[in-house]
């Protein structure tokens, strides 16, 4: 058109509303990318910490293993300084229970009246023997005795009396006393040769601790009642103090380290009663529970630990 002015475009040019659109697109492209490796970098994270959480477990498990081995290494070096010092106490032992059979080898044999001898006494267990103290206790008892190289009286410096029934049996008021002195007793025989041969009596080893234990039941009751025999027809004195209580006066066994073990409370009252003003009324009295067996099971169990006990009926 004349007098117009004519703008020529090339083709396939943008305008810029398409170019502002494809922008916008291609941002899109690129944040849904990035979204993409965040979710990614996002789980490993999550994976990371989980497997950190595990350690963080297993290192409190192994801090609480570690502080019970600990505690049990602590028990184990206290065991073993036990066990090192029974080790030096039983190599001790042994030491002078070597000492003491070489001693009594070269003693001379005993007679018949003599007892034991010190190889009979010894047999050939004596130091393989699990019981290593008991057995040498009883050793060292025997060679108190031979070693001293004279018997002494089980009574010296005292005075026994003969009943009816027996030897060294206090007699009742009403019977006639017969004092036995030291120098009656070498012509009484075997039997008498044999008594003084106890080793309480004769043996020079050192004293030790011990309780003597009676496991009793019934014997509260008058021995006239219990007993055939003649010498106890008419008495009226409790069968266990006739008996045992005086055998254990007779051998100079401080009351103190007796205790009598009765089946029940009822049990108990009875003993105390019959024994209220004889010199053992105030003798120790456990209850204990019925039965010869459950009765010295409870006896072992009333001791303390390695405590020597004599049980005696």
């Amino acid at each position: 058109v004349f007098g117009s002015r004519h703008v020529g475009l090339r083709p396939n040019t943008p305008t810029p509303n398409a170019m502002a659109a494809r922008s916008f697109r291609q941002r899109l492209v690129d944040l849904a990318g990035e979204h993409e490796a965040l979710q990614e970098a996002f789980a490993d994270l999550q994976a990371e910490c989980g497997d950190l959480r595990a350690h963080v477990a297993s290192a409190s498990e192994l801090g609480k293993e570690c502080r019970d081995l600990k505690a049990s290494i602590a028990d184990l070096q206290a065991e073993c300084g036990e066990l090192r010092a029974r080790a030096v106490s039983t190599s001790e032992l042994e030491t002078e229970c070597r000492d003491l059979r070489a001693r009594i080898a070269g003693l001379p044999a005993a007679g018949p009246a003599d007892g034991p001898t010190g190889r009979s006494l010894l047999g050939r267990g004596c130091l393989a023997s699990p019981s290593l103290e008991a057995d040498c206790s009883g050793l060292v008892a025997f060679a108190g005795m031979c070693l001293q190289g004279q018997r002494a009286s089980p009574l010296r410096g005292r005075s026994r009396s003969r009943s009816p029934c027996g030897r060294g049996v206090p007699a009742d008021d009403d019977e006639v006393i017969d004092l036995v002195t030291d120098d009656e007793l070498q012509g009484e025989g075997e039997e008498e040769a044999g008594a003084i041969q106890a080793p309480h009596i004769a043996s020079a080893a050192p004293a030790v601790k011990y309780e003597v234990a009676i496991p009793t039941h019934g014997r509260w009751r008058p021995v006239s009642d219990m007993s055939g025999k003649a010498c106890f027809r008419d008495s009226t004195q409790p069968f266990i103090l006739a008996h045992t209580l005086t055998f254990l006066d007779t051998q100079g066994i401080p009351k103190g380290l007796v205790t009598l073990f009765v089946a029940d409370q009822m049990e108990a009252e009875n003993y105390r009663r019959a024994l209220q003003g004889s010199d053992w009324a105030g003798v120790r009295i456990v209850v204990s529970v019925l039965g010869n067996l459950n009765n010295r099971n409870f006896i072992f169990a009333y001791f303390k630990p390695w405590t020597y006990v004599v049980s005696i009926d």
